[in-house]
């Protein structure tokens, strides 16, 4: 690590000077990874690595873009493991055991894990309003949920839950800034490329919402399931949305009643006979299934 990133050495000068988009986002990817492999070791450059990733979230191109929010929740969860937080009910270490893993006891962050969090989470959250690319907002969504998975209960602001409640609800319901930018290219393969982009987007932002109620607790995240996502979840396993699509719903659902459980009864019944209809297709789809089951009992 330190030969590097010392000054004056490999990846955050190709970082500042290379000209070609592939090496930025090569070295862009690099930083992450080094975070995530070395972490109390890579601390001393995390400071300096924050401003470069952070430069690289405005970066022209949407892969560099996308890498850079991809690393940003490796350094932030890297500064984690290097400087653990406290279960609040007990004193044990949150950062031996990643996110606390059924335990469901609240986290307070280290003083250097809750300065990078505050740094890094509204860079992954402010996508949704000015990124046009649908590729790195779907990046900035996954690394999110990651970040929200892996910190646990009570590590994250409520201000900053809030906004990926919000940054969820709008994906889902189609309203991100990338998601009302007109294609120009009618093309076949364009289309193509376009339902791909659209379905990693959408599977992203349904990685979230099991993500949300970790990080709130089923409890507190029940009541922003039912304002703000069920709605719109059941809107995509409509008949009209295509295939893939209504599957990531269904996958979607099925997660969340897995971990909400009874809590979700005020939406059964307007969720089982879409999840049903799916199930009588030709292509069965498992999460529709057990989500059903689920539902039913």
């Amino acid at each position: 690590v330190v030969c590097l990133l010392s000054p004056g050495n490999l990846l955050l000068s190709l970082l500042l000077l290379a000209g070609v988009m592939d090496e930025k986002m090569s070295a862009t990817s690099a930083l992450g990874s080094c975070a995530e492999a070395c972490q109390h070791a890579f601390m001393p450059f995390a400071e300096e690595t924050l401003a470069v990733l952070t430069e690289m979230c405005h970066y022209w191109h949407e892969d560099v873009r996308a890498a850079a929010y991809d690393s940003l929740q490796k350094l932030l969860l890297a500064t984690h493991m290097a400087f653990p937080g406290i279960s609040s009910n007990n004193g044990i270490s949150s950062g031996s055991t990643p996110n606390g893993v059924g335990s469901h006891m609240p986290v307070v962050l280290s003083q250097q894990a809750r300065a990078m969090a505050d740094a890094v989470l509204p860079l992954l959250l402010s996508p949704v309003d000015d990124d046009v690319s649908k590729s790195a907002v779907a990046a900035a969504a996954a690394a999110l949920a990651k970040v929200l998975k892996t910190l646990g209960q009570g590590a994250v602001k409520p201000a900053h839950l809030e906004a990926a409640a919000m940054m969820a609800h709008a994906v889902i319901l189609g309203k991100a800034l990338c998601q009302e930018v007109e294609d120009d290219d009618d093309e076949d393969d364009a289309d193509d490329e376009l339902a791909e982009e659209d379905e990693e987007l959408l599977g992203a932002a349904a990685d979230m919402l099991p993500a949300l109620a970790t990080a709130m607790g089923p409890d507190a995240y029940v009541a922003v399931f039912l304002e703000l996502h069920a709605e719109p979840l059941l809107q995509r396993l409509k008949p009209q949305q295509q295939p893939g699509m209504r599957a990531i719903a269904a996958g979607a659902a099925a997660e969340v009643v897995e971990v909400l459980g009874q809590r979700v009864a005020p939406v059964v019944s307007a969720a089982l006979p879409l999840l049903l209809r799916e199930m009588l297709t030709e292509v069965s789809m498992p999460g529709c299934t057990a989500c059903s089951c689920q539902l039913a009992c």
